[in-house]
């Protein structure tokens, strides 16, 4: 939430409506963190998923799908009790870049992109 480079693309997403945002830091792995952020809301907007563009030193696949797996369902079940109205899920860069050296990255992703 204090990182400037990341919040960017949100501004750029919204535009005029992103001061209407209420921005929320919650811990992919901490499902009582990501219900006390959504409780309240009317809509949300989830974007964070861990992804490694090969610079994290993983020891394996499950570092990141664990949690963005159990992240999102906790996000889609703190929604549900809230009774939250939309709820948006932004996908990962790596769904489409996995595979893909930078030398070989199109100017424009397509849906022939994906992993």
């Amino acid at each position: 939430m204090n990182n400037a480079q990341k919040i960017q693309p949100i501004k750029d997403a919204f535009g005029a409506d992103f001061d209407r945002l209420e921005l929320v830091n919650a811990d992919l792995l901490d499902e009582a963190s990501i219900d006390k952020a959504i409780e309240g809301a009317t809509f949300v907007v989830h974007t964070a998923s861990p992804c490694d563009m090969g610079g994290n030193n993983l020891k394996s696949e499950d570092e990141v799908r664990i949690p963005a797996v159990n992240g999102t369902l906790a996000v889609m079940k703190a929604c549900h009790k809230h009774k939250v109205k939309r709820m948006v899920i932004t996908s990962s860069v790596g769904a489409i870049s996995l595979g893909y050296k930078p030398e070989d990255h199109p100017k424009a992703w397509t849906d022939k992109h994906w992993s």
